[in-house]
């Protein structure tokens, strides 16, 4: 009865309060002899990670017997922007007959559940404001433009998308930002040309 389990644990070595693109998780694969018959050859596929035919050592186990393999991930911004990285490996070894035995691995020896390893998610953004103002430089008069530009920057570690602005006093509702998607530490940039009152010159300006 030539049968084997794979488990596999993943490690998030980064900061554990924001991810970011390049921090290390390590895997762990252990598999486990579970029939009555040597296996040997013992190799880990796993598609997420790019591996095929990680070698367990030992490579051949006796029944009962454990073998080991480890592998050290680099995490892209598509896994920071899921909030984790979930998937199976596949442990392949050869019974003494030479058929080929295999296991799904899972989160213990009696399952194949993925193996989900959360990455810690910080999404936040900064909106800076400027206004030039377009009139005489000596005397405003009604009329008289403010040019406003807005400028968000992604300073979390997840994009963001669908990017607006609001502004009561500009009357603006859903002004789009361009790009509307930001990967993090990406800018984007949103104008607004606004015509002064003459509140706004008795009050001596436009604060907002």
């Amino acid at each position: 009865s030539p049968t084997i389990a794979l488990v596999k644990s993943g490690d998030y070595q980064g900061d554990p309060t924001a991810a970011k693109v390049g921090d290390k998780i390590i895997y762990t694969f252990v598999v486990t002899n579970t029939g009555n018959v040597t296996v040997s050859d013992l190799v880990i596929d796993d598609e997420k990670l790019g591996l095929i035919g990680l070698a367990v050592v030992p490579g051949t186990l006796a029944p009962a017997g454990t073998g080991t393999a480890s592998f050290t991930y680099a995490i892209t911004q598509a896994d920071i922007d899921a909030g984790h990285v979930l998937n199976t490996a596949l442990a392949t070894g050869e019974d003494p007959d030479g058929g080929t035995v295999t296991d799904t691995s899972g989160t213990d020896i009696d399952n194949d559940d993925p193996t989900d390893t959360p990455l810690p998610q910080s999404p936040t953004i900064a909106l800076v404001k400027s206004g030039d103002y377009q009139g005489d430089p000596t005397a405003a008069k009604v009329g008289d433009k403010i040019i406003y530009t807005f400028v968000v920057t992604n300073t979390g570690n997840v994009t963001v998308s669908d990017l607006v602005i609001d502004d009561e006093k500009l009357g603006l509702i859903g002004l789009a930002v361009v790009p509307g998607t930001l990967a993090p530490a990406g800018t984007g940039t949103a104008s607004f040309t606004y015509a002064i009152t003459q509140a706004d010159i008795d009050a001596g300006h436009v604060l907002n």
